[in-house]
């Protein structure tokens, strides 16, 4: 998987800290392997999207419940994930 160079990413952690709140102190670690869990072949985590629309369900943002299972397409990312890297 290639790495992102440290000019890149600070450019995108720049770009990243206008639309956040918090100031580009984190340029540090962000878009590296120190930031936060990304699934290394780029899964998206569906149970954890699962539950947050269940959330949003109990909260009133949504008005139906939306079975994640039924639209994700993971055809790709199984595809990509059997390349050589």
């Amino acid at each position: 998987m290639p790495v992102a160079s440290s000019t890149s990413t600070t450019a995108a952690a720049r770009r990243t800290s206008r639309f956040a709140t918090s100031k580009a102190e984190f340029a540090d670690w962000v878009f590296t392997k120190d930031d936060y869990f990304h699934d290394s072949e780029v899964r998206p985590n569906l149970k954890a999207l699962q539950n947050n629309l269940r959330d949003q369900k109990a909260l009133d943002f949504l008005k139906i419940d939306i079975d994640v299972e039924k639209y994700a397409d993971l055809s790709l990312v199984d595809e990509a994930a059997k390349r050589p890297r």
